[in-house]
């Protein structure tokens, strides 16, 4: 049972209010009109109806553009508060044109009352879409009719385009919203002339598209099927099926018609270890197209193929797992990143994610009892930034990870963003992973645990690191975040990660020259390459390889002999301007790398040309055993 209590003649002027039990109107004065009247009754009870139905009366503008849409709709009139004033002004009108500023940022007026009219002003124009259509009486009760339905239905706490999609499932008769419904030109004029972007009905609707699970194995082929419906009277000419293997050119396949709506293609298997990116395309007899996902090729719906090895794991438990707060061009003045056993407000988490654990990395520790906004971010950024991770040769890299947001609280909520960012080089530059906010879903607090294609963003190297970065940069609000039980894996082909040994000495540019390996460890896969780093630039040099190991130096050279044993050697190579070579492999060819099968162990070495004191010398780097399968 839930009441709302009316309380009229109050001592104040120009204004009207509820408080979540009860409406309140005010007495004639400062020039306005006693406020208990008509359309300024039918906005605050609208208030108590977004309590009372879950829509709430949030920061967009939700609440104050839901109520002056229930009294407009009450009254049958846009103009909501008319003769507020004695002078004869009115409140707000559903003929606004204030327009829909987007999903991430819908509160863009930076006042809740203006932000609603956005929302008002798409409701009334629907209304009168519909009036024009089917006639004043039908177009009203329809108007009202789905507005209760979506109140009833649907609990929209934010401005949104979604609404849309919302009220045309309710309009729906025939369980395909994609071909249309009995009132789709007058609700998505409605919307779209209020600025939000719309509902275009598709030609053809593309579903059960196969989601390829992951797995330790390749196989010799997959096979993805996925649905083509026609939506609008055309016929289908063709379905494509778009698809690389690490991160290479797509290619197409057609995929055949097995029945009914239902077509099937396949895609090349037979490597490990490999990500592999795939998405269809259909095309109608007058070239349409519909793509699944939609945005294609830059979001593709994707499978790995190998062994999935952590390398790094922590709940935090243990101390700060080499995490440390700070990155150059922070500059918050409050809020930085802390660790410990957080303080709860109701901005910032009070547990940490994996309980019964209480330890994790959060944004400024207030005290008991403080206020929300104690020791929120403010003022800048801060970032926390991962220890160096080795993810040389990966075919992917992972990162899971438990992340707190909030920034949906203060005079200017919903401005900011949340930004996680991976670097191949160390921390000198830094890529763009994921970015959330500043409004929507994972804004508003809670443990929510993500997964990252760290490789996405960037090429895998051997100097990686990921950071996170929380900003109040759009006047004040109230910012918080937290990290828990972050695991980053790299995909590989199952076998023994390459090991260096051996020392090798400091060459002619002040430091030891490093050998390391790409590709993949599996024979089968036939992708293994050598690199080397810190070489002399431009210098010459070659590959050698042998069973043994030993550590010995070499007359007439400053390097020491890493590779014991007889040993093979592989073709003369020259160092680019930075120092590097690289040579690839072919298990198939006639060359010495041949001898290499699966399940042999070699051990590597690069002998190099170099220059000290003005004399002609040479040296070495270190060795590189490697297990192969």
């Amino acid at each position: 049972d839930f009441r709302a209590v009316a309380n009229v003649n109050l001592d104040d002027n120009c204004n009207a209010f509820f408080n979540g039990n009860s409406v309140n109107f005010f007495t004639p004065g400062g020039g306005c009109n006693d406020t208990t009247f008509s359309t300024v009754v039918a906005h605050e009870m609208g208030h108590w109806l977004n309590v009372l139905y879950g829509t709430g009366n949030g920061q967009d503008g939700m609440g104050e553009g839901n109520a002056d849409v229930f009294a407009m709709y009450v009254y049958d009139a846009p103009v909501v508060g008319r003769f507020f004033t004695t002078g004869g002004g009115n409140i707000r009108t559903g003929l606004n044109t204030r327009q829909f500023c987007g999903d991430a940022n819908p509160g863009c007026f930076n006042q809740v009352h203006t932000d609603g009219e956005v929302w008002m002003g798409a409701a009334w124009k629907i209304r009168t879409e519909l009036n024009n259509s089917l006639g004043n009486a039908m177009g009203d009760m329809v108007a009202d009719s789905l507005f209760l339905g979506w109140m009833n239905s649907f609990n929209q706490q934010g401005i949104r385009s979604i609404i849309e999609t919302q009220w045309l499932t309710l309009d729906d008769d025939d369980g395909n919203i994609n071909n249309g419904t009995p009132n789709y030109p007058a609700i998505d004029a409605g919307f779209r002339t209020q600025g939000f972007p719309g509902f275009d009905l598709p030609f053809i609707t593309l579903s059960n598209v196969t989601q390829i699970a992951d797995s330790a194995s390749a196989s010799s082929n997959y096979t993805v099927d996925a649905d083509a419906t026609l939506n609008l009277g055309t016929n289908i000419s063709s379905l494509e099926l778009f698809s690389r293997s690490g991160g290479g050119s797509f290619v197409s396949t057609t995929m055949a018609n097995v029945g009914a709506d239902t077509f099937r293609g396949q895609i090349a298997g037979g490597i490990t270890p490999v990500l592999v990116e795939y998405f269809v395309v259909a095309t109608d007899n007058q070239g349409n197209t519909e793509t699944f996902p939609e945005l294609g090729a830059n979001g593709a719906l994707f499978f790995k193929i190998g062994d999935n090895q952590a390398i790094l794991v922590s709940d935090f438990e243990s101390g700060a797992a080499g995490f440390t707060a700070g990155s150059p061009g922070d500059n918050a003045t409050t809020g930085v990143w802390d660790f410990g056993n957080p303080i709860g407000t109701a901005a910032q988490p009070e547990n940490d994610n994996s309980a019964p654990g209480v330890n994790c990395w959060f944004t400024g520790q207030g005290t008991t009892g403080g206020t929300v906004g104690e020791n929120d971010v403010d003022g800048g950024s801060t970032s926390l930034v991962s220890p160096i991770f080795d993810a040389q040769g990966a075919a992917a890299v992972s990162m899971s990870y438990a992340r707190w947001y909030s920034n949906d609280a203060g005079g200017n909520a919903n401005a900011d963003v949340f930004e996680v960012e991976v670097s191949n080089d160390g921390g000198s530059t830094w890529i763009n992973a994921s970015t959330i906010g500043p409004a929507g879903d994972g804004t508003s607090g809670g443990w929510i645990v993500s997964n990252l294609e760290l490789g996405f963003a960037v090429t895998p190297t051997a100097n990686m690191r990921v950071r996170f970065v929380a900003s109040d940069l759009n006047g004040g609000s109230i910012v918080e975040a937290a990290i828990d039980d972050v695991q980053i894996s790299i995909l590989t082909d199952g076998g023994t990660p390459p090991v260096n040994f051996c020392i090798s000495i400091p060459n002619s540019t002040g430091v030891a020259a490093t050998i390391s390996s790409m590709g993949s460890v599996s024979v089968a896969n036939n992708d293994f390459m050598l690199n080397s780093s810190n070489l002399p630039p431009n210098s010459f040099g070659l590959y050698f390889f042998g069973s043994g190991q030993t550590q010995a130096p070499i007359n007439g050279s400053m390097g020491t002999l890493c590779v014991g044993g007889n040993f093979l050697r592989l073709p003369v190579t020259q160092a680019d301007i930075f120092g590097q070579t690289f040579l690839s492999f072919d298990f198939t060819g006639t060359t010495n790398e041949n001898q290499i099968v699966s399940g042999s162990t070699w051990n590597f070495q690069q002998w190099y040309r170099d220059a000290v004191g003005g004399s002609l010398t040479s040296n070495t780097t270190d060795g590189l055993q490697v297990q192969f399968n």
